[in-house]
């Protein structure tokens, strides 16, 4: 097998290569098998100066299984499937390609942040608002710097965005309070950047998502009124059900929450405007 392998410079490689297989056929009881293993190797030199940049090799096996008098696939056809295989690998050893990973977001234990926490789990699975999310894990890890799981999750953002040199420092920070946990994050991250100087020699500059707790208001504590949107509750200037109401809300909508006193909670309405609901009318 031949082929050229293009830079965007210009420049250039050629591959050259081989294929061979060896097949059998074993007996198993009442079964026969067919198997073969395929072994593909390629070289790739420079079209220039004719130097050697990479060999490699890549085995694959496939077997055809069946009852006597049952036909099996052919040795021909199991081959070209062992060496469609083999050769996509070696394809991914000289051009970038694409893999997928899972970055499972962590739980904070700390029962104080559990909350806040809670409200970034869940921007980040309803509305996919990574920068909410990541605005409130930071928020937390400047309360807490000790708060492991706030600083990991930072880390697991900024890899989904793209941003690795950020996610490394943060995943650092998180091996120095837990270096068990967040060790291997740290050497993947530095795995990405390594990465990005493979892609820059090719020419391909991924780019990234840019990253920051650019939201104060995503820390804001929020409250929900109780019933359904048809539903009204009634708003007041004061801590007292007395004179007319400021505003009526509906049921079943969230307000931030500017504070708490007694059994009044003072909150932000539209406009800019605030009044005083009382604790019977909210979900707490």
């Amino acid at each position: 097998m031949t082929g050229p392998i293009m830079q965007p410079n210009g420049s250039g490689a050629f591959s050259v290569g081989s294929c061979t297989y060896s097949t059998g056929m074993v007996n198993e009881g009442e079964y026969r098998k067919r198997w073969v293993s395929a072994k593909v190797t390629m070289k790739v030199v420079d079209v220039s100066t004719g130097r050697v940049l990479g060999i490699k090799t890549e085995e694959e096996s496939r077997e055809s299984k069946g009852k006597y008098g049952e036909a099996l696939v052919g040795e021909h056809d199991l081959a070209i499937s062992a060496y469609d295989d083999a050769t996509v690998r070696l394809a991914n050893y000289i051009n970038p390609y694409f893999k997928v990973y899972n970055f499972p977001l962590e739980k904070v234990k700390l029962k104080e942040h559990s909350d806040n926490a809670k409200r970034a789990m869940k921007m980040v699975e309803d509305n996919k608002d990574l920068v909410a999310a990541y605005t409130i894990y930071k928020s937390i890890s400047d309360a807490d710097p000790y708060c492991a799981e706030a600083l990991g999750n930072m880390g697991q953002i900024s890899l989904i965005t793209g941003n690795f040199a950020q996610a490394l420092s943060e995943f650092e920070r998180a091996a120095e309070i837990d270096a068990e946990r967040y060790r291997n994050q740290a050497d993947f991250a530095k795995a990405r950047i390594a990465d990005l100087d493979v892609l820059a020699s090719l020419g391909v500059h991924p780019g990234s998502v840019p990253i920051a707790a650019t939201d104060p208001k995503a820390m804001a504590k929020m409250v929900q009124t109780r019933g359904g949107k048809g539903d009204r509750y009634s708003v007041y200037a004061q801590t007292q059900a007395s004179g007319e109401p400021v505003a009526k809300v509906p049921g079943d909508t969230k307000f931030e929450i500017l504070e708490v006193n007694g059994e009044w909670i003072l909150i932000r309405l539209l406009g800019g405007k605030q009044g005083y609901i009382s604790k019977n009318d909210v979900r707490l």
